[in-house]
């Protein structure tokens, strides 16, 4: 693969992209059911990773070097960048197609073989992924799929010889033994760890604009992403209007099948998540929170 044309690398990545877009609706509702966000929502994901995949396919025919001059007379100096080999990618299950896309594309564009690792939440997105790329017409063995709880998979990954680069999306504890484990054995790494987003309301804020944007970054996507705004920092003047403001706006979410029409909010992930969610309700009581 690191030898092949780059004409027929794009070709590849361009015929991936265009199956995941004719195919949205459908791995939508997959999406849907599987990881919980809404249809509308898992839907534009899925569009999301379809376009992945078409821009990368522009890329692969416009990969380029550098021909700097030489400090000695005559003598040019000529910068490429080639393949690194295997790498290895360890994804949640927050965004389990448009993640992987935006790493398995990029890899695959560059001529690197791949090894994709998803969250065991998602088994079905990654499958349906994972089967149209083997359909695109890359040779046996460029991508590969394997599941798996991540203690035993991800750890095989990171401390594999033949894998030289792993990319991460996940939590800080294991993304930090990720790194460790990569800096003992050499290889090239690449984390994207949780975040603790606050979002700052002012008391000159538009108070209208300021409770919608917090409601849909605080609940968009369940509140189940990265970039989710997991705090708020309200000002004193205008913290009592905003606490009455947003009440009346989460009251309109409609929580429900991820599927359904109107639906606002889906379900969390799995049982778990729900049981570590609500124990945060009850450590913020316990410290003498008031729940609005």
């Amino acid at each position: 693969w690191s030898t092949s044309g780059i004409q027929a690398r794009s070709d590849a990545l361009d015929k991936i992209g265009t199956e995941i877009l004719a195919r949205k609706a459908e791995l939508g509702e997959l999406l849907a059911r599987e990881e919980g966000k809404t249809l509308p929502e898992a839907i534009g994901e899925v569009g999301r990773a379809g376009q992945i995949f078409k821009f990368f396919a522009g890329e692969c025919l416009r990969l380029s070097g550098e021909t700097v001059p030489s400090v000695r007379p005559g003598i040019g100096v000529e910068i490429t960048r080639e393949p690194i080999g295997v790498v290895g990618l360890i994804t949640p299950w927050n965004f389990p197609i448009a993640i992987p896309a935006w790493k398995i594309a990029p890899a695959l564009a560059n001529g690197c073989c791949v090894v994709l690792k998803p969250a065991d939440l998602v088994p079905g997105s990654a499958w349906a992924l994972a089967d149209i790329i083997h359909r695109s017409g890359i040779p046996a063995g460029v991508f590969n799929l394997v599941m798996g709880r991540g203690r035993v998979i991800g750890e095989a990954l990171v401390n594999h010889p033949d894998v030289a680069a792993i990319s991460f999306t996940g939590s800080v504890g294991v993304g930090r033994g990720i790194a460790e484990a990569c800096v003992k054995n050499g290889k090239k790494v690449q984390l994207e760890m949780g975040g603790k987003n606050p979002q700052i309301v002012l008391d000159d804020a538009d108070l209208n604009q300021a409770v919608e944007l917090s409601a849909q970054s605080g609940f968009y996507s369940t509140g189940q992403r990265c970039t989710a705004s997991s705090r708020l920092i309200v000002t004193d003047q205008i913290y009592p209007a905003f606490i009455e403001a947003l009440q009346a706006r989460m009251a309109k979410i409609k929580v429900g099948d991820a599927r359904a029409a109107g639906t606002d909010m889906g379900p969390v992930v799995s049982q778990a998540q729900l049981e570590q969610d609500l124990s945060y309700v009850e450590i913020a009581k316990a410290e003498g929170a008031v729940l609005a």
